[in-house]
Order: C-alpha cells, then structure tokens, then sequence
C-alpha cells in the first residue's frame, strides 16, 4: 500500500470517529435537557396547607380580595433589590388601590449574614410602636450602614433610626434586648422552609377563586426555565384559592402580570 493511501485512510477513520463522538455528545445533550412539559390546567398542583398571614402589621386594606405574604432577610442583597425597586410598584399600583394587602415575614439568613436576625428584631420592635414600614423601609435603604457592625455598635445604630422615626428609644430599646420576638421571627423560617422556600426574597400571592386562570398560566408559559426548576408555580389551597410562588427578586412586570389576573 501506497504511503498516500494509509494516510489517506486514517484520516477517512479519524472523521468518522469524530462523527461519531459528535453524534453521540448532541444525542446526550438532547436526553440531558428534554423539551419542556407544556403548561396547562395539569401544572397546577393541589396544596395541603393554606397559607399563614405572619404575625408583622399588615400594610394595606384587610379586605383586598389579593395577598402576598413575603418572606425576607433585611441583609440580603436581592430582597433589598426587591424592597426598592419591585414593592415600591406593588404599593402603588396595588396596595394604595385597595387591591392588595402585604405581609412580611422573616427568614433571617444568619449563616451568612450575621445581622439579619437583629434587623428583624429592630422592625418588629418599632411596629410595637406602630412604625413597622417605616422601619422597613429604612433598614434596607441604609443597610450598607448596619450590615457590618459589632453587636453594640447596630444596637445604637437601630436607637438611632427609631429616633428619627419619632419613636421612644427606652422602649424600643428594651424591646431590641429582650427575646420576645425569638419565637415569631423562628416559626416564620420554619414556615418558609414547610412552603419549599429555601432563600429570600420569595413572594406567595394568594388569588381568589375567581381570577383568570388563564392569564395566571399565560405568566408560566412565558418563563418556562423558572418553571422547570420550581421558581414560578401554581397551585390552589385547600379553599380553592389560587397560589402564586414566586422565589427570587423579580421585576415587577411578573407582579403585575400574576395581579391584573384577579
């Protein structure tokens, strides 16, 4: 045999080797990520559970055929994400129109953020005081400023915000150093985890019965990678209610769009 013609097979052998690993490497690809299951009717599922409200004040009118129970970490970078730029929407839109009422719940992070827990503690120390939002609102727009501090140092830090929301420091302080919000902030983390959350910020929004089926399974089909891996579902609670699971900040346009199906 010529020197050209063994070369020549071998190269003809080395192609088709190659042809097939490729063939074998796109077939593993197809099988690894299957096509999405289509969403329909079926891809609601049926809860066990309704939905706990949390022991946080209520922000809005308590007869407003929609809630959303949101579960935070005031140290998390995404629920601060969420509180600045989605919620603000949500209120106006939503809660100041008497067609949703919000409660927060927490689920501090403390293995990796070490100020979460006290944060929590801070916001339900001035709702006492009837100033639990406002508290809220503050401790996310200045986190860069307590995230990091001593034990004593976020103490005072805190008796400064409720200063400055015209609140008693003796109080609030007093409040902040006891432990009788332990079991609160404890049972919502344990809910959370009962509900299949695992990170902040997650929103549930509990629809009625009569709301558009139609338009709440149009938002899965437009995000069916959040599907696939549980980000976005629906089910229905014991009372027929519709519930919405959104986990993770999101824009508010999938607010809006799960909120205008009621």
């Amino acid at each position: 045999m010529k020197i050209e013609d063994l070369i020549k097979d071998n190269l003809m052998i080395a192609l088709a080797a190659v042809g097939i690993v490729l063939i074998v490497a796109i077939y593993g690809a197809l099988t690894a990520f299957p096509s999405p299951q289509p969403i329909n009717s079926t891809s609601i599922s049926t809860l066990n559970y309704s939905i706990a409200i949390g022991t946080n004040p209520i922000l809005g009118n308590e007869n407003a055929p929609i809630t959303i129970v949101e579960f935070t970490d005031y140290q998390c970078p995404y629920c601060a994400r969420h509180a600045t730029q989605t919620f603000p929407q949500i209120e106006g839109n939503f809660v100041k129109a008497g067609k949703v009422k919000y409660y927060l719940r927490d689920m501090p992070l403390t293995a990796i953020h070490q100020n979460a827990n006290n944060a929590a503690i801070a916001a339900r120390c001035a709702g006492e005081q009837g100033k639990y939002w406002e508290m809220h609102t503050l401790l996310f727009s200045k986190v860069l400023d307590w995230e990091s501090l001593s034990a004593d140092a976020i103490k005072a830090k805190f008796e400064e915000y409720s200063t400055n929301l015209g609140l008693s420091v003796t109080s609030f302080s007093s409040c902040y150093e006891s432990s009788k919000f332990a079991g609160n902030i404890a049972t919502d983390t344990q809910q959370a985890k009962s509900y299949g959350i695992t990170g902040t910020p997650a929103s549930i929004i509990i629809l009625p019965k009569t709301a558009n089926e139609a338009k709440l399974l149009a938002v899965l089909s437009a995000n069916p990678s959040y599907v696939s891996r549980g980000i976005l579902s629906l089910s229905r609670d014991p009372q027929g209610n519709y519930i919405f699971f959104i986990k993770g900040a999101f824009p508010y346009d999938i607010f809006d769009s799960v909120l205008r199906a009621a």
